[in-house]
């Protein structure tokens, strides 16, 4: 399905979490829904918590993913279906301390990295001893393996530094899912008509499977091109 969309002076200026391969094959696989509804859009990476801060100072029109409450304390923001992600909140550890993880429950008595803005990480470690955040996520593996923090809390295998990280140090950890998190596209409601048109064909695409092949395509991409780097490059 295609749109006679709207002609917009400028295109729609969306904002992404910088360093995240999730929101980065979100993103490619939105250019396509945007391509498909006649609209022009830009995509600009910044640390999640800044991004939040410059979208609620009007410096951009939407954000490519973010957890489903995060539009519930911004009423100018139209939070469109369905979904366009799933995220795993994941506790990594190393098997060789001997902590035993099942759930959040067991990291009350825990010492807990996570990175600074990323909500679903925020809520699952609300119940720590002790809560560090950091600015970027490859300082949570940094940290968890100089024994300075217990379990490190993320989405599972999100971030470029991350998959760089593993694969120049040898980190081998596990990874226990303790929760899950659907992500959506967010607009602002200044584009309530560009809104219900990428809302029709992100349906579609969703619906045929489409946006998830095109996500999981460029998501596979960026974590090979990622992993096949030269260490220090």
């Amino acid at each position: 399905m295609f749109f006679t969309a709207p002609l917009l002076a400028e295109p729609i200026r969306l904002v992404s979490n910088a360093g995240a391969i999730n929101n980065q094959a979100l993103g490619f696989a939105l250019r396509e829904v945007y391509r498909r509804a006649g609209l022009e859009m830009t995509i600009t990476p910044i640390p999640a918590k800044r991004a939040a801060h410059m979208l609620d100072n009007g410096e951009f029109d939407g954000v490519v993913g973010r957890v489903s409450g995060f539009g519930d304390t911004r009423p100018d923001l139209i939070r469109l279906e369905p979904p366009i992600n799933t995220i795993i909140t994941t506790a990594f550890i190393l098997p060789e301390r001997g902590h035993r993880i099942e759930s959040r429950d067991d990291l009350k008595d825990k010492t807990v990295g996570v990175v600074r803005g990323i909500v679903h990480s925020r809520r699952a470690a609300a119940g720590a001893a002790d809560m560090i955040e950091v600015d970027r996520p490859e300082q949570l593996f940094l940290m968890l393996k100089s024994n300075r923090i217990d379990v490190a809390v993320h989405g599972a295998f999100s971030s470029h530094a991350e998959v760089e990280l593993l694969t120049d140090y040898g980190i081998v950890l596990s990874e226990i899912p303790i929760g899950t998190i659907n992500s959506h596209h967010f607009l602002r409601d200044t584009f309530r008509q560009e809104a219900a048109a990428v809302a029709s064909i992100l349906r579609e695409m969703v619906d045929e499977g489409e946006f998830g092949m095109l996500f999981q395509i460029e998501r596979a991409r960026l974590i090979a091109g990622t992993a096949a780097r030269e260490p220090g490059n």
